[in-house]
């Protein structure tokens, strides 16, 4: 669309510019009902003279009787507050003399959208509220763009320095591998791994704080640590010596059903360094650097099925625990804490649901990303308009509104214009362990890019969790809303790396994109991305969730497979009972045994769970 004739009139056809337009607009803009008297008494003498200036008096006088038997202040559509005719040029981005040493950026703002907008005595396009983008070409020094818009004028210079060649590639640092022991300790909430220095995959699973591990040597600002992988050395707090080998002394595995978890406790000597792997029908924890572990003392419950030890002590030094689920049953997330020698291992259990058709029962987190000072991405507007987090928090409250409607818990890591920092929403995510979590943010492109060529919804994930949570709600919101088919992006993101649960992030649209932008300004356009939210949300819960009543106890102790245990030489009941981590007295009650010293090689005992 052209820039606006100078008439102030939004008709079904403009004589001045030829442009179609829709009525429904001028109230949209907040046209007043004494503008059609006045376009009305401008357009009556024309009328007198042509048969164009009578069928406009025709469009004029329906307009006006639209709007004399409408109700005061009823609106078609309603713009988000602080969205107003700037009656001026605004220069969004990039700020009056940027520097670049790029060859082309984009130039992005807005204008009195009643008159046409020039740029350099040129005619350019804008939106129906003015917004525009221009892709220029740049010089090297001063370049200077004028404006001029409704007789005012703005210039724009941006300079462009040439790229100087130093002569030599930056090279990448050497790998010194350490001649004597050191290990270090974990001193971040939520820690990263990389497969290699330069490296931005997601391929690395989190570790939690209070991790320790050994490190093998280090490589510009990155340790290598036992696992091969790389930690930057902001996080670690390093010690001289030798770290000991783990060894762990019980194991109980419980199930924790007002927070939908199982939790296993392990006691521990060292916080040792750990893997977690999901698949299907099973969980595998790998603690490394440890020796010694008994046997897990699983509780009755209605997802984990068994709890498989092997002890690798002589050849990889580790333990690895196999959790074998029940064959309907879903894990949807984990996560890890130490705490007082115990490493806490939970897992996310499948989403409870009591009835069908009803969300009641689960807890669905939402984020509305950046918050006071952080205001996120400008649009055309910049901070005259509504910014990133203004449009973020407005379609995080509306996702509320419905999800609650559905019969969800809600938690929000903000209700308000506060700013947390990326640690602090990451915390509320692993405190709270919802079903699922998703963070609300838009869009915007660098400076040097074209923002023509980008605009349109995006999702992002890091992790392929068995519940395909990613895939699922980034189809269901593209086909409810009828955006353009775009598979979700794996991408390492703060509040995306959540292990705890279901975690993705959304861009609902671009800002940088003039059309975009004012599509995401329009309060029903919100509604509609939140309802499209909450009803993906609601498909994906509903298709994992469990129904009903929880398998009881008794029938999960039916269907647990038997633990038994061959007697060898050496053996004594004691030994058996701290191996599988059982008391003496309930192993004695199992097998009936009256004289707690008296066992024979090849006796088959049943191990109690």
């Amino acid at each position: 669309m052209t820039g606006r004739c100078h008439c102030s009139l939004v008709s079904l056809f403009c004589m001045q510019c030829g442009r179609q337009q829709i009525i429904q607009q001028i109230i949209q803009m907040g046209q007043e009902r004494d503008e059609f008297m006045r376009a009305y008494d401008r357009y009556k003498i024309l009328g007198r003279k042509s048969v164009l200036g009578k069928l406009m008096i025709l469009i004029i006088l329906c307009s006006l009787m639209t709007a004399v038997l409408l109700p005061e202040g009823t609106v078609y559509a309603q713009w988000m507050e602080g969205v107003t005719n700037p009656k001026d040029i605004v220069i969004a981005s990039p700020a009056d003399n940027y520097t670049t040493t790029s060859s082309k950026v984009s130039i992005l703002g807005a204008c009195d959208y009643d008159y046409p907008l020039y740029m350099n005595n040129k005619q350019i396009e804008t939106t129906a509220l003015g917004f525009f983008t221009q892709y220029v070409t740049l010089s090297i020094g001063k370049n200077v763009f004028t404006f001029t818009n409704n007789k005012k004028t703005k210039t724009l210079t941006i300079i462009r320095k040439a790229v100087s060649d130093s002569g030599s590639i930056a090279q990448e640092p050497d790998y010194i591998a350490y001649t004597t022991d050191k290990y270090g300790v974990l001193d971040n909430e939520y820690t990263m791994p990389r497969s290699s220095i330069d490296s931005t995959d997601v391929d690395c699973m989190p570790l939690t704080d209070k991790t320790a591990f050994k490190i093998l040597g280090e490589q510009g600002s990155y340790y290598k640590i036992y696992d091969g992988t790389f930690i930057h050395k902001s996080y670690v707090d390093v010690y001289s010596g030798a770290l000991p080998a783990n060894k762990v002394s019980a194991v109980t595995v419980t199930d924790d059903v007002e927070n939908n978890l199982i939790v296993a406790k392990l006691k521990m000597k060292v916080n040792s360094l750990y893997k977690v792997e999901l698949a299907d029908s099973k969980v595998i924890l790998t603690l490394y650097e440890t020796i010694s572990s008994p046997k897990a003392a699983l509780s009755q419950n209605d997802t984990v099925k068994r709890v498989v030890t092997n002890i690798y002590k002589s050849t990889t030094r580790t333990v690895v625990y196999t959790f074998r689920l029940y064959e309907d049953a879903m894990v949807c997330g984990y996560d890890v804490e130490f705490k007082d020698g115990i490493m806490i291992f939970t897992l996310k259990k499948a989403p409870h649901l009591t009835e069908e058709g009803s969300l009641a029962g689960a807890t669905v987190l939402l984020d509305a990303g950046h918050g006071g000072e952080a205001t996120g991405a400008v649009g055309p507007l910049g901070l005259l308009g509504p910014v990133e987090k203004d449009i973020n928090l407005a379609i995080t409250l509306y996702t509320k509104e419905y999800l609650e409607q559905m019969g969800a818990t809600v938690v929000l890591t903000r209700s308000d214009d506060t700013d947390l920092s990326l640690h602090e929403r990451v915390a509320v995510i692993r405190e709270q362990k919802p079903d699922v979590s998703m963070s609300i943010h838009a869009n915007a492109m660098p400076q040097a890019a074209n923002f023509n060529l980008s605009y349109g919804f995006l999702s992002y994930y890091s992790y392929n969790e068995t519940t395909n949570a990613h895939t699922l709600i980034n189809d269901s919101m593209i086909s409810l809303l009828g955006y353009q088919a775009r598979a979700p992006r794996k991408q390492s993101l703060s509040l995306t790396r959540i292990t705890t649960c279901a975690a993705l992030l959304i861009e609902t649209a671009f800002l940088s994109y003039p059309s975009d932008y004012e599509y995401l300004i329009q309060v029903e356009n919100q509604k509609a991305i939140a309802e499209g939210a909450a009803a993906a949300i609601q498909e994906y819960l509903e298709g994992v969730a469990v129904y009903g009543a929880k398998m009881s106890a008794d029938t999960a102790a039916a269907e647990r497979e038997q633990i038994t245990y061959v007697v060898v030489w050496g053996d004594t009941l004691s030994s058996i009972a701290g191996k599988f981590g059982v008391s003496l007295d309930s192993l004695a009650a199992a097998n009936n045994i009256t004289n707690i010293n008296y066992i024979y090689g090849g006796q088959v005992l049943v191990i109690p769970q």
